[in-house]
């Protein structure tokens, strides 16, 4: 893997981090992400999902930066 395809994979999983942290940090008013309240049609479940996703994603891009 070349240097800019590892500086990317870096930078993604810099940005995953921030935004994981984010959602830690979030407040689940009745069980709901407070970041939904303006999003119709996404349910908390899809969002737990797509964060299981990112978390891969950032395990799988660290091991191409090994």
């Amino acid at each position: 893997m070349n240097i800019d395809q590892i500086d990317s994979l870096r930078n993604l999983m810099e940005e995953i981090d921030l935004f994981l942290e984010s959602v830690d940090h979030e407040d689940h008013d009745d069980g709901e992400y407070t970041f939904l309240e303006d999003e119709s049609g996404i349910s908390n479940t899809e969002v737990d999902n797509f964060i299981e996703s990112l978390y891969s994603v950032r395990e799988m891009a660290e091991k191409f930066t090994m």
